[in-house]
């Protein structure tokens, strides 16, 4: 393998996967861009504060074909690194999240098996109250097989991993606060969410491959549970305050 693993690597992620060698990774997570900045009226929460849901140039295609070629074209490579019936977990906007998997699974490239919901316990109020609070975000579990089990009925996929916790820990809605951040990263998810399904997906030794890395929990969850991680973020500053917060933590890598 051309990469150390157990390291942050501040470059685009398709350099990373370039890297990987075939069928070596347990456990994919990543948090793509949701492609949301383009729409003026998105709001997210900091603390008690509403801000706007601006990311920057990072979140933002003028078509939504280009960033539907984009997803293809690393998750094509998550693919390739993943071993055979290892697990991944991706999260999209939740507008196009089914559209995604579909899409995945239609081109044989991944299987889809469920959608994973982070319910929001405390959304954003609707300040015009013209529509619905938005209170979840939209995550998809895929296997890496080719088998299509709605196309083959005697077919059914099974991750190579699945440690099944206490019933009240598998439901496949999870629910959480926004606005408690542990950093400044504009799309963190919870810890406990992330730390949830690393435990259900890896065995202790595990790979853990974690693209778009933003805050950092991903890492963080994989210390926690003796999981060996690589993980990649293009973002400078991220990388910067991922690595500050591993050392007050006293997290070595």
């Amino acid at each position: 393998m051309n990469i150390k693993i157990n390291q942050i690597y501040q470059e685009d992620c398709l350099e990373t996967l370039r890297k990987i060698d075939n069928q070596t990774v347990d456990f994919c997570i990543a948090d793509f861009p949701y492609n949301i900045s383009n729409y003026s009226n998105s709001l997210t929460k900091r603390g008690s504060n509403f801000i706007k849901g601006d990311f920057g140039k990072w979140d933002k295609w003028n078509k939504i074909e280009d960033y539907l070629d984009w997803v293809i074209k690393i998750v094509k490579e998550i693919q390739r690194v993943l071993k055979p019936l290892a697990s991944s977990l991706f999260f999209f906007n939740n507008r196009m999240a089914g559209w995604i998997a579909y899409e995945l699974e239609r081109r044989k490239i991944l299987v889809y098996k469920s959608p994973i919901i982070w319910e929001k316990n405390n959304p954003i109020p609707n300040i015009r109250k013209s529509g619905f609070r938005s209170s979840f975000e939209h995550g998809v579990w895929m296997i890496n097989s080719q088998v299509n089990y709605t196309e083959d009925s005697k077919a059914i996929v099974k991750s190579k991993t699945f440690n099944f916790l206490k019933q009240s820990e598998m439901k496949n809605i999870m629910k959480y606060n926004i606005g408690q951040n542990i950093t400044k990263h504009p799309t963190e998810k919870p810890l406990e969410l992330i730390e949830r399904v690393i435990n259900i997906f890896t065995n202790k030794d595990d790979l853990v491959l974690d693209l778009f890395s933003g805050s950092g929990n991903a890492i963080i969850a994989s210390k926690y549970l003796q999981r060996n991680f690589i993980s990649c973020e293009i973002d400078k500053k991220y990388c910067f305050a991922i690595k500050e917060r591993l050392r007050q933590q006293k997290l070595n890598i």
